[in-house]
C-alpha cells in the first residue's frame, strides 16, 4: 500500500474507532466542539472533534405584513423561513419572495408539512386566537424547543385556563417551551424592533445564553 493507502486507511480507522465516535457523539450532543488527546498507532496525536450546528428553522404561523422583517432579517443570518397561514389571499410566496416555504395550512395541519427537529423554532403571529391556541395545543404536545407568540401574558394564561377546562391540560414542563410575550426585552415597538427582539432570543436560546450585556462577562466574548 502507498503513503496514500496508509493515510487513507488511518483515516479509515480512526473514523471507526469505538472511543472516538462516543466523543464525536458527546459532541454533537453538547452542542460544543473539543480538542481531543489521542493515541493511535502507539503515536500522540491531537483530534479536533468540530460541532457544525443545523442551520435554525424559523416556521412563523401567520402571513401578515409585520411577518416582511421577520423574514428579511432571518434570510440575512442564513436561517430558512417558512410561512403558514390558513388564508389564501395571505398565504402566497409572491408576498414573501425571501421566505423559503409560503404553506396554506389549518393548524391541525402545520405538523404534517414541516420536519421538527431540534433546530425548529416556531412564532404564533396569525392575529387569530383560535388559530394560534389550535396550534400552540399541538407544538406544545410535539415539545417543540422555541415556541414563542405575540401578544400579552394574559393570553396565553387564557388559553392554558381553556384546556384545562377542556379537560387537556398542558403540563408545566410543555408550558415552558412557550416564550409569550415573544422575544427580549430592548424596549421594541415596530415591527422590525420586534422581529430583532426574537431573533436575538431565538438566538440565545439556541446558544444556551441568556442574552446579558457583553460587558458583564468577566472571561473573553469567545470560548
Amino acid at each position: 500500500m502507498d503513503q496514500h493507502g496508509e493515510m487513507y486507511g488511518d483515516m479509515f480507522f480512526l473514523a471507526n474507532n469505538t472511543a472516538l465516535k462516543k466523543r464525536a457523539a458527546d459532541v454533537l450532543e453538547n452542542g460544543k466542539s473539543e480538542w481531543l488527546d489521542f493515541t493511535f498507532n502507539d503515536e500522540e496525536m491531537t483530534v479536533f472533534l468540530e460541532f457544525v450546528p443545523p442551520v435554525i428553522t424559523l416556521v412563523i404561523a401567520g402571513a401578515g405584513n409585520d411577518v416582511k422583517p421577520l423574514v428579511d432579517m432571518a434570510d440575512v443570518l442564513g436561517w430558512e423561513t417558512k410561512i403558514i397561514d390558513g388564508r389564501p389571499n395571505y398565504a402566497r410566496k409572491d408576498r414573501f419572495p425571501k421566505a423559503c416555504d409560503v404553506i396554506l395550512a389549518k393548524p391541525q395541519q402545520v405538523l404534517e408539512n414541516i420536519s421538527v427537529d431540534n433546530y425548529t423554532c416556531f412564532i404564533l403571529m396569525t392575529h387569530n386566537y383560535n388559530y394560534d391556541k389550535a396550534l400552540l395545543y399541538e407544538l406544545c404536545k410535539k415539545n417543540v424547543r422555541y415556541i414563542a407568540m405575540l401578544g400579552p401574558k394574559k393570553k396565553l394564561e387564557r388559553m392554558v385556563l381553556e384546556f384545562e377546562e377542556e379537560g387537556r391540560p398542558l403540563t408545566n414542563d410543555e408550558i415552558s417551551l412557550v416564550y409569550s410575550p415573544a422575544g427580549l426585552d430592548i424596549g421594541a415597538e415596530t415591527s422590525e424592533e420586534i422581529a430583532l427582539s426574537i431573533l436575538a432570543e431565538i438566538k440565545a436560546i439556541m446558544s444556551h445564553k441568556k442574552g446579558n450585556h457583553l460587558r458583564q462577562k468577566l472571561n473573553t466574548i469567545h470560548a
